[in-house]
């Protein structure tokens, strides 16, 4: 099983057909079917049922596939640590956002961000854009994150 048969298998599930995943992935419908066919052979089942244009998974798909997004997940986690350690990314980042942003936007992020990037210190400064804008210039803030 390759990384990259399960991200093709994602995107087919994404898609729902080999064509439109294909053209996402940028390959030959061809090679992304020899992909599938190969990834359900090393997993010893049929992971989706082939319609004329569309395809759905199998029962044996869709459990596959909550598993499949969590390998993708954690090799991409896996990846930026190690690429952190290489490039030091590390040390405080400064952010500036408004009040709408902060809740919506940002917030919901953060874990995701905290997980790929664990040595990097997050400081929020929330204010108003002009303040914000007159902080960044100061060199107070490193980024802001503003409405026009």
């Amino acid at each position: 099983m390759e990384l990259q048969q399960l991200r093709s298998f994602c995107s087919v599930v994404r898609y729902g057909s080999f064509t439109k995943a294909a053209e996402q992935e940028g390959i030959a419908q061809p090679t992304l079917s020899l992909q599938i066919r190969r990834l359900e052979k090393s997993v010893g089942s049929t992971l989706f049922v082939r319609l004329v244009r569309s395809v759905r998974l199998t029962h044996a798909g869709e459990i596959f596939y909550s598993h499949a997004k969590e390998i993708l997940n954690r090799s991409k986690i896996a990846e930026s640590q190690v690429r952190q350690l290489e490039d030091g990314i590390r040390g405080p980042l400064r952010i500036g956002v408004i009040s709408t942003v902060l809740p919506y936007l940002l917030a919901p992020r953060l874990p995701e961000f905290w997980i790929l990037y664990p040595e990097v210190d997050i400081v929020l400064t929330e204010d108003v854009t002009m303040k914000l804008v007159d902080k960044l210039r100061a060199g107070d803030i490193d980024v802001i994150i503003v409405s026009l």
